[in-house]
């Protein structure tokens, strides 16, 4: 009887923290390992090494269920083999044509999927792009080995065509180099020469530039209107509580806001969800909570314990509660003379006012908002000193709340 399993063997992490999916083939009390093009992240798999991403899952056992009726069909063949040449039959079989031809647009799902699993407010425009990409392609046969640099410029030229801006041409062309770099990074195993994608044309083409649009940041003074202004509906209100939340806490986002699972008496502690997988720190930070936040962390707090803050209850997904915050403020927005305030202008304010009225650094401001540092060797070495931040952030609070 010849039996198939995907396994993940522990000893086989690669150097970049990866380990490869294997389809193990066993024969007459013998077994071979066959490579599969599919690789999983620590946070992709539980302590026994069983897969827990449900469309990484879907995908291998989709290969799994046709590797077994190709057994079934070519039993009589393949039962006169060795287990080693089964091994390079079904590695033929499944993977010849993958390894020269993976399909962009069902890579972009799984990697739309992905980010829907993580509730990561941005996959609403990756969908978008990439209905981009198919209208102007025609078609769902493009691999990743078709994506040139003329076939990007093409894409570029027919955007431009039918009406589309630089600030939208230049997002459509980064969400496809983002499926693209992640792409490499699942299929193409520099370590073991395993290359499925045989180019990358983002090294040498250049995204529309896009001209720097006007900072977000409130003044002093229109801050201080906004803590005063007193909104006569409940949503808005409720825009107010959570912009000022926002603000309280070094400009804590959205998502991470929506997201949050860990507070303790003084402090708030979360991985920014933007950076966290694709920082060896995981993009961790403790904000400490000031008295000025407190009672709108208290107003807010999900008595169930499931997350720190209730609004997953009032809104299904991070994306909806960010729209919904933004709707809300332009309200307060124009009661304070902003025009189309949004929730994001809570950071720039904290990062202008720090820099410009506190007369911070640049740098620092950067370490307190989180951003990735420019010198990373040098902050690899470095224990990350909170105590930084929650100095700034009181500089930046008592100036907002004196003579108010």
């Amino acid at each position: 009887m010849i039996t198939l399993k995907m396994v993940i063997r522990p000893e086989r992490i690669k150097r970049d923290g990866t380990w490869p999916v294997n389809l193990r083939i066993s024969y007459q009390r013998k077994s071979t390992n066959i490579s599969t093009p599919y690789f999983v992240t620590k946070s992709q798999i539980n302590k026994n090494f069983e897969i827990k991403d449900r469309f990484l899952q879907m995908q291998i056992d989709e290969d799994l269920n046709k590797a077994r009726r190709e057994v079934s069909n070519e039993f009589a063949k393949l039962s006169s083999m060795t287990v080693s040449q089964i091994g390079e039959y079904m590695s033929g079989f499944l993977y010849s044509k993958k390894k020269d031809d993976i399909n962009f647009f069902e890579f972009a799902k799984l990697h739309i999927a992905r980010m829907e699993e993580n509730n990561q407010a941005s996959r609403g425009n990756y969908g978008i792009s990439v209905r981009k990409i198919k209208a102007y392609v025609g078609h769902e046969d493009l691999s990743f080995n078709d994506i040139s640099i003329t076939f990007l410029s093409n894409f570029d030229t027919w955007l431009k065509n039918n009406g589309v801006g630089t600030r939208g041409r230049a997002l459509y062309l980064s969400n496809l180099r983002a499926i693209f770099n992640a792409a490499l990074r699942e299929y193409n195993d520099e370590d073991s020469d395993v290359i499925r994608i045989t180019k990358n044309p983002f090294k040498r083409f250049s995204l529309p530039k896009v001209e720097t649009p006007e900072k977000r940041a409130l003044s002093l003074e229109q801050v201080r209107k906004l803590i005063a202004y007193e909104p006569e509906k409940e949503t808005v209100q409720f825009a107010k509580d959570v912009f000022l939340m926002s603000f309280y806490l070094v400009g804590m986002n959205s998502v991470d806001l929506y997201q949050v699972t860990k507070i303790s008496a003084d402090r708030i502690i979360y991985k920014r969800a933007k950076t966290r997988d694709i920082r060896s720190d995981g993009a961790e930070i403790s904000i400490k909570l000031e008295p000025q936040v407190m009672p709108l962390i208290e107003k807010y707090r999900d008595n169930n314990r499931e997350r720190v803050f209730n609004f997953h209850y009032r809104y299904s997904t991070a994306a909806g509660f960010n729209s919904a915050v933004n709707e809300y403020l332009k309200t307060i927005g124009k009661a304070i003379g902003v025009e189309e305030l949004d929730f994001y202008a809570a950071r720039h304010t904290w990062a202008t006012l720090f820099v410009n009225e506190c007369e911070g650094s640049e740098s620092e401001a950067a370490f307190c908002l989180n951003h990735v540092s420019e010198h990373k060797v040098t902050s690899g070495y470095i224990k990350k000193d909170f105590a930084r931040i929650d100095r700034a952030n009181r500089k930046v609070i008592d100036l907002v709340i004196k003579s108010i």
